[in-house]
């Protein structure tokens, strides 16, 4: 590679340059001139960030629980937060919720959450009320109806999370 300084690269309008010196941990590399980073140290920096996102994933994983207490109490600090987040699910639970949906429909929907409350008692677990196909999909945005709901242990329906799998209709 030929020798050039970032000043000079940069005016000539070139993304890399080549000091043809160490960096701080012994390549000789290319460097972007817009940042002057080491083009090796950049590439095994974003290795040891994706290592450490799958690692800190694991532990999430591992330990629901002590997740639960964390966003919990993050939550208490940042009352706006949660506040902003029950306001966005109510909103789209409306929007969501079709104008042919009668007043039988919404006392069906009504039952769906006392069911689930009524089956927490019963089990001693906590139950949640579903949207099969969720209400905010990346690729499917289902509707807030009774035909659209089912009452499941809450563990399977955070498994399941936002998530939509046509097996889950057949």
């Amino acid at each position: 590679m030929k020798i050039i300084k970032r000043k000079e690269a940069k005016n000539l309008g070139l993304l890399y340059y080549f000091t043809g010196k160490l960096c701080k941990q012994g390549h000789i590399d290319k460097r972007p001139v817009s940042s002057g980073t080491c083009y090796t140290c950049a590439k095994n920096s974003v290795k040891k960030d994706s290592k450490a996102k799958q690692r800190n994933k694991e532990w999430v994983k591992n330990n629901p629980e002590k997740m639960k207490e964390i966003r919990n109490n993050w939550l208490s600090k940042n009352k706006e937060v949660k506040n902003t987040l029950t306001a966005k699910r109510r909103t789209s639970k409306l929007n969501r919720t079709p104008i042919w949906v009668d007043s039988e429909e919404m006392f069906l929907i009504e039952e769906a959450y006392r069911l689930a409350k009524d089956r927490e008692k019963i089990h001693g677990f906590k139950w949640h009320v579903d949207h099969i196909i969720p209400l905010q999909g990346k690729n499917v945005s289902g509707l807030h109806t009774i035909k659209n709901l089912q009452v499941l242990p809450a563990k399977l329906n955070l498994e399941k999370g936002n998530k939509f799998n046509m097996g889950d209709l057949l």
